[in-house]
């Protein structure tokens, strides 16, 4: 989602400076001191490791918060909000990119842009997660024939439509049916899901619940006529 802000970056450690929008004229630089720090995270960033570039970028942060310039600080919560919403964490890629928005240290352009990206993330839908282990529902033979008509050739397709939410440890939980076309096939669906398996959610290092998560699972099968 944030990746237009990588050229913008480049550019700005090759020059090391930006034009302010009050007076065209006056140069601000970014302090030798902190580049370093600014380029490893974005290495970190390119690389796709967005822990390792949110643990520098709020120790930047943290330990200069009082020696950093309007446009400083803007630059870093800029980046910081490419880690956070990687990290699935909206929240808090919104607060930052809204605080590099209220300090108007970019150049018109750019500011425009980070305007842009927060109604991005406003318009994001819900997170959903594919499991990384998922166990197929058995087909007890008690239920085939019970449920939807077969098709003039005999096969049948019946659904049954889960909603779960999902643990810390990324195990399904609260697991109920939404609705189904054979009520026969919905404990051995239940059954399955709850066996699923999904990469935690992390938001801000931690791991979250994520809630509402929906699926379908189909039982295709033929009816010999």
């Amino acid at each position: 989602m944030f990746s237009k802000l990588f050229p913008l970056l480049t550019l700005l450690l090759t020059a090391c400076v930006a034009v302010p929008p009050e007076d065209n004229s006056e140069e601000v630089l970014l302090r030798p001191s902190i580049i370093p720090a600014i380029q490893t995270s974005y290495n970190y960033l390119q690389a796709d490791k967005y822990e390792e570039a949110l643990t520098i970028l709020d120790k930047l942060i943290a330990d200069n918060q009082d020696n950093l310039t309007p446009y400083e600080l803007a630059t870093l919560l800029e980046l910081r909000a490419n880690a956070l919403i990687n990290l699935d964490d909206q929240a808090g890629a919104k607060s930052d990119l809204e605080e590099a928005f209220s300090l108007n240290a970019f150049p018109p352009e750019r500011r425009a842009q980070l305007g842009r990206y927060i109604e991005e993330i406003d318009d994001e839908k819900p997170l959903y997660r594919q499991p990384c282990l998922r166990i197929p529902p058995k087909m007890p033979a008690e239920c085939i024939g019970v449920g939807s008509k077969p098709d003039a050739d005999g096969s049948v397709s019946d659904v049954v439509e889960v909603v779960y939410d999902i643990d810390i440890y990324g195990a399904p939980d609260n697991v109920r049916v939404l609705s189904s076309t054979n009520e026969c096939l919905n404990e051995p669906t239940l059954v399955a899901v709850r066996r699923w398996r999904f990469e935690p959610v992390v938001k801000n290092k931690q791991p979250v619940r994520l809630e509402g998560q929906t699926t379908q699972i189909t039982f295709a099968y033929s009816i010999d006529g």
